[in-house]
């Protein structure tokens, strides 16, 4: 399932640990019962544990494309990662065991 077309400050802003605690398919059926009127907002951004400016965010990512929803945090770049460089020059100043 592919991440809905926002920029990613927009996307980090909007998931908010939300990707951690509930799965693509929960919160998709949450949004469609708070549609149906079935369900309070208040509750359940109690239950996602967002505010509502986040919540009415999601629901609009939710209404721009149902099909391709999805809460899942992609990140662009990897994190604690040195150049290669670096990792070369390192790896020279320490010979590993076994090579001495």
């Amino acid at each position: 399932m592919n991440t809905c077309n926002i920029d990613l400050k927009k996307e980090g802003y909007i998931l908010a640990q939300v990707h951690k605690k509930f799965t693509g398919d929960q919160v998709k059926e949450l949004i469609v019962k708070y549609l149906r009127k079935e369900v309070g907002r208040k509750y359940l951004q109690e239950i996602l544990g967002i505010n509502k400016i986040r919540f009415f965010a999601l629901v609009k990512v939710y209404r721009d494309n149902p099909l391709q929803f999805s809460i899942q945090y992609l990140r662009r770049g990897k994190t604690r990662e040195i150049p290669e460089a670096i990792e070369v020059n390192i790896l020279k100043g320490y010979p590993l065991k076994g090579n001495s």
